[in-house]
């Protein structure tokens, strides 16, 4: 057949496959008919008798060159008159109009690319390869003719069109036709996929490239308008409404937004239109919502304020940069609350008032974090901050001589009230949580040794004088401990405890021991407690003591057997924190008094008679003045001894007598009450000066290692150096610092530099 009347056939049946209605389809038959007529009319090579055999690839170029030239007017021509059916439409009906269109123009150019097989396969894949970029297959060549012929003349229109429709929905109207918005945004993407149709867009990669139409013709006017329609928006409901309700809307119109992008528009949208709306609803307005932050910060917790500073904080938390401007509010509002709340106590106030107090306030804000910021870091960072701030600097530390070692001291004598045996003790679950709790406050302590050495001292008088509530939560405190200061922090306090387990073992010897000989024991029940001379927070000194007769085979029996067991060591007896039982015998009943190792002492000697002078006390115990006499005032107390003058004065001449009418409801008597059952206030500060002394030599050390470490260091650095060492334990005074350099300079562990005199040289 002639390739004119093949062409003619072809074009004819294209013709009405594309003019058809738009619900008709086109036949399987109808199909090979017009595929077979492409393969034709690109093979035949009847019309060019003359072509040798080696030319009848370019006759078929001719033929396909021809054809492809042929389909492309074919489309336009199509374009014009569908256009020209459109050109008395308006806004929505124009929009309805173009979707329909596309619609079925895309489903019919899917046909004619089909048809059109043996065409895109060889002809038109080669030209391509050559680099011709204004060759297309069929399909892309029907997106070019639509792009050409209609979606350019009428996309100014169809773009207001589709803003229209999603402007009436954000004022709330229920839309018919919003399906259309997403219909185009398909046709705009699709189209898209035709390459190097834009040159610049083709350069910046495939999905830059795929999203030119949609980006150029739609999304950089829905965002301008966008912007616009929130701007009114925001300043009008702002103005009528307060910052609470306004936070809602923000939040309901983004939730929006997002909605409208995963319906209506391409994903792509999501990122720019968040912006766009997070721009003009937060970071314009951040001043009022910074304002309500803070108003809700100072009421008391509640679900409704939790719930309303959660909402503020979603909705800033979207744009990090004004982030700090909240965190600084809550750092703020801790601080002036942890102060007023300890403003609230006593000048004298109690471990137990002030660690719940500033309890108080952590658990309020901590509680706040969690359920209205979702324990977020930088929130969390500024409680931190804030708590270490007021946890040592407040009005009590400030009324303290000793100033940021007040926190640590009163927090050591708050663990000691729930450690120690007594008889509101707490259950172990409530210890539990109760350590939890100092281990909050801890953390935020910065100087950590001044807590280690009242506590040692507070847990050396628990061990001795066996008022240990629960030997578990003293190991789990000190594992605490361990865990959040290291090994070195906890040594000397574990090792308290092995010296106890020592203690047990040694008695249990020494028991099996004396019982070979009864002849020699007196009967006397005796135990002891054998401390390590460097891990118990007692100086080691020969007390004033003349030990009662009772007392002294037993004390004799141990050292020859302690001797015995480890040679080469010495016992120093510290008969100041002994304690015993005596059973009495001279009154109505027979009570069994405990007492400490003096109070024994002055009572045994009323053996020998009943009236004693505080001289002649002094004389046979051999205690000092000042002890004796609180010695004495406790038994007075007690209801043991009486004094014939009624002043409460006790003098050296004073006579002391054992009562004759003694009488007590119990039979089991604990009068060892004595008046320093607490640190007083010169064991407080002697407790400080050896934190200062200890401080002392511990910052001379660093010193010696940094200047080692560097050989040269100059002063500022050096300081610097030693203040970041000690960042975790204390503070170092900065005077006390260069009072350390000065003495190493003495010692010659170091010089200044004859050059410079703030270099320090390292001396070997």
């Amino acid at each position: 057949m002639p390739k004119s009347r093949i062409k003619e056939d072809l074009m004819t049946g294209i013709n009405a496959f594309f003019s058809q209605d738009a619900s008709a389809g086109l036949s399987k038959t109808h199909y090979m008919e017009l595929y077979t007529c492409v393969y034709n009319f690109c093979t035949n090579t009847a019309d060019n008798q003359d072509t040798l055999a080696a030319g009848s690839r370019g006759s078929m170029a001719s033929a396909a060159s021809e054809l492809y030239l042929c389909l492309r007017h074919f489309l336009e021509n199509h374009m014009a008159n569908l256009l020209s059916g459109m050109k008395d439409l308006l806004a929505e009906d124009l929009l309805l109009h173009y979707t329909q269109c596309w619609e079925t123009y895309r489903l019919r150019i899917h046909v004619l690319d089909g048809i059109c097989g043996y065409l895109n396969r060889h002809w038109i894949k080669r030209e391509v390869e050559e680099g011709h970029r204004d060759i297309f297959d069929i399909y892309h060549t029907g997106l070019y003719a639509w792009v050409c012929g209609m979606f350019c003349p009428l996309s100014v229109q169809l773009t207001e069109a589709a803003l229209s429709l999603i402007a009436r929905e954000r004022h709330g109207e229920t839309v018919k036709n919003i399906h259309l918005v997403p219909l185009l945004v398909r046709c705009m993407v699709e189209i898209g996929s035709i390459k190097s149709f834009d040159r610049d867009a083709d350069t910046q990669g495939t999905e830059q490239c795929h999203l030119y139409f949609y980006r150029r013709y739609f999304e950089l006017y829905f965002i301008a308008e966008t912007q616009q329609f929130y701007n009114l928006e925001c300043a009008d409901f702002l103005f009528h409404n307060p910052v609470s309700r306004y936070v809602r809307r923000v939040e309901q119109r983004i939730q929006e937004e997002k909605k409208r992008v995963n319906l209506y528009l391409h994903p792509s949208t999501e990122i720019p239109l968040i912006e766009c709306c997070e721009k003009i609803m937060i970071s314009r307005y951040i001043e009022q919502l910074r304002l309500e932050f803070q108003a809700l910060l100072q009421k008391t917790s509640s679900n409704d304020v939790t719930e309303e500073l959660r909402r503020i904080y979603q909705i800033v938390v979207r744009v990090p940069k004004h982030i700090k401007l909240f965190t600084d509010l809550l750092e703020e509002q801790v601080i002036q609350e942890g102060n007023a709340e300890i403003e609230k106590q006593d000048a004298d106030v109690s471990p137990i008032t002030y660690v719940q107090a500033l309890l108080r306030v952590y658990k309020r804000f901590s509680t706040t974090i969690a359920e209205a910021f979702l324990n977020n870091g930088a929130f969390a960072a500024s409680l931190d901050k804030a708590c270490k701030q007021f946890v040592n600097d407040n009005a009590v530390t400030r009324a303290a001589p000793t100033h940021q070692s007040k926190s640590p001291e009163l927090l050591a004598r708050y663990c000691d009230v729930i450690l120690r045996k007594g008889p509101k003790s707490s259950e172990d679950d409530d210890i539990e949580d109760m350590l939890n709790e100092v281990m909050i406050i801890f953390a935020y302590v910065e100087d950590k040794d001044v807590f280690q050495k009242f506590y040692a001292n507070m847990l050396a008088r628990r061990l001795v004088a066996g008022l240990l509530t629960n030997d578990d939560a003293e190991a789990a405190m000190i594992s605490k401990l361990k865990q959040a200061c290291g090994f070195e922090y906890t040594s000397k306090l574990q090792r308290m405890f092995q010296d106890m387990d020592l203690s047990k073992s040694l008695n249990e010897g020494f028991r099996e021991w004396n019982t070979r000989d009864e002849e020699k024991s007196n009967g006397v029940d005796f135990s002891i407690l054998v401390l390590s001379s460097g891990c118990w927070p007692y100086q080691i000194s020969v007390q004033e003591f003349i030990v009662p007769t009772e007392l002294q085979n037993p004390i004799q029996r141990f050292t020859q057997f302690y001797t015995t067991q480890h040679s080469g060591r010495k016992l120093i007896w510290m008969h100041s924190l002994s304690r015993g039982e005596l059973v009495t015998n001279c009154f109505s009943m027979r009570y069994t008094l405990q007492t400490s190792t003096f109070q024994m002492g002055v009572l045994l000697q009323f053996n020998d008679q009943l009236s004693w002078t505080v001289t002649q006390l002094m004389e046979s115990t051999g205690i000092s003045q000042d002890v004796l006499i609180q010695v004495i005032r406790s038994l007075i107390k007690a209801k043991l001894l009486v004094v014939d003058d009624t002043d409460d004065s006790i003098e050296l001449e004073t006579t002391v007598n054992l009562s004759s009418v003694y009488h007590n409801r119990k039979v089991v008597v604990n009068i060892n009450l004595p008046t320093k059952g607490q640190l007083t206030k010169a064991e407080q500060e002697k407790t400080h000066c050896n934190i200062d002394e200890d401080r002392r030599v511990l910052i001379q050390a660093a010193i010696v290692r940094i200047v080692k470490t560097r050989r040269t260091i100059k002063h500022h650095q050096l300081v610097a150096e030693v203040l970041e060492f000690f960042s975790s334990q204390f503070h170092p005074d900065v005077h006390t610092i260069k009072k350390c350099i000065d003495i190493l300079i003495e010692k010659e562990y170091l010089e200044r530099s004859e050059t410079e005199k703030d270099t320090y040289n390292y001396l070997a």
